[in-house]
């Protein structure tokens, strides 16, 4: 048992740690197929940094985003890339050439081979989207190992029972996820100019509706899914690419000049509840949104645990007399 939540407590440290950017490994997935066969969809890389050269799979940033695509050249002003399933390198088709301070670190490889991971990719997007709840998880993992050491030092009478363990754990993980999913809303703030002419950038004509595009990130998670609120104006249009949304939005019409405000929220809702439920549940309050959802996640976990588990049962710590007539554990 100690030995268990000591690994497990030292895995999710360091897969949050490691998709945080603490350490000098990262990890990362891929979300299109560009680099197919090598990496396809959702496949999980790991990414460290050091030097780069010709051959490489390298993640690097650019004006839209990070890309994670092949050096295939290299020349005087930067290395030329191309996605390994696309007929042309990335600089042909206008991406100028990309600067050793723009690349984030090289994809690991063992053996001449890339290290390929399938299935890491929702692992990351699931770290990336909820790594506040896991922080929180791993404190009462702690809490719940530290509690247990304690336990050994009592006498034997004073024993720790299993609901003194599982019963913080459980509810520390659901408390921990409807604070995540709280906090997670992200709001950009829209303000728009309305003047007799509506000429100039974000300039609108007075007593004419209109309609302008705005950019909002979003999680490019598969185990997550958003909710977009549009408040003080109206959502006629949507493509959503990675973890960028571009919205077409419809300004309504003012009678008076002056500035108009208004504002997109994003809210993030996991994935493995039923769209059509959280729209639902998200129309009665985005708060009932989330404690719903977080209770639909952990309610399977609480029934197993009512189920299968006695908390009143003690966690007993067996002893044996040693050789010098001590009792050890």
């Amino acid at each position: 048992m100690r030995a268990r939540t000591v690994v497990l407590v030292g895995f999710l440290a360091v897969v949050i740690l490691s998709s945080s950017g603490v350490l000098p490994v990262q990890l990362s997935y891929v979300t299109s197929d560009s680099m197919e066969p090598t990496l396809s969809p959702g496949d999980g890389y790991v990414i460290v940094e050091g030097d780069v050269e010709v051959g490489d799979v390298v993640t690097f940033s650019t004006p839209d985003g990070l890309v994670t695509h092949r050096i295939v050249g290299e020349r005087g002003d930067g290395y030329v890339t191309r996605g390994d399933a696309n007929p042309s390198t990335d600089q042909a088709g206008g991406m100028p050439p990309v600067e050793d301070d723009q690349i984030v670190g090289r994809a690991l490889t063992v053996g001449g081979h890339l290290v390929v991971i399938p299935g890491l990719g929702a692992l990351a997007g699931f770290v990336a989207a909820y790594r506040p709840f896991l922080i929180v998880g791993l404190a009462v993992l702690a809490a719940a190992f530290a509690l247990g050491d304690r336990g050994q030092e009592v006498p034997a009478r004073d024993l720790l029972y299993v609901r003194n363990v599982v019963l913080p754990l459980l509810v520390g993980l659901t408390v921990g996820g409807v604070v995540v999913l709280m906090a997670s809303v992200t709001t950009d703030h829209l303000t728009y100019v309305f003047t007799a002419t509506g000429n100039g950038p974000g300039r609108l004509a007075v007593g004419e509706a209109a309609v302008r595009s705005v950019t909002v990130d979003v999680t490019a998670s598969p185990l997550t899914q958003t909710v977009i609120d549009a408040n003080g104006v109206t959502v006629v249009d949507r493509a959503v690419s990675g973890s960028t949304a571009t919205l077409d939005v419809r300004v309504p019409a003012q009678s008076a000049a002056g500035p108009y405000t208004a504002s997109v929220s994003v809210h993030s809702y996991p994935a493995i509840i039923p769209r059509g439920l959280v729209l639902w549940l998200h129309g009665v309050h985005p708060w009932v949104a989330c404690v719903a959802s977080t209770a639909l996640v952990f309610g399977p976990v609480w029934l197993v645990y009512g189920l299968l588990f006695d908390g009143h049962s003690p966690i007993r710590i067996v002893s044996h007399e040693g050789p010098d007539g001590g009792w050890v554990s």
